[in-house]
């Protein structure tokens, strides 16, 4: 069961490097939006945005 959770989490993973790398495409404002390099990049804010669907703000 490890194995496949790692699996999964790996392709996925994977899968938010490439949206990165045409970030144009799952944005707003392309010309404004993630151009900058700051600390939330657009693959941490999509590792957020995940995550929090896992538990409230609370724990």
């Amino acid at each position: 069961m490890q194995n496949y959770c790692n699996i999964v989490k790996n392709k996925l993973n994977m899968l938010i490097h490439n949206m990165e790398k045409n970030v144009s495409d799952f944005v707003v404002n392309p010309k404004r939006d993630f151009i900058r390099k700051s600390e939330l990049s657009f693959s941490k804010t999509m590792r957020f945005i995940l995550g929090m669907g896992s538990q409230t703000l609370g724990k």
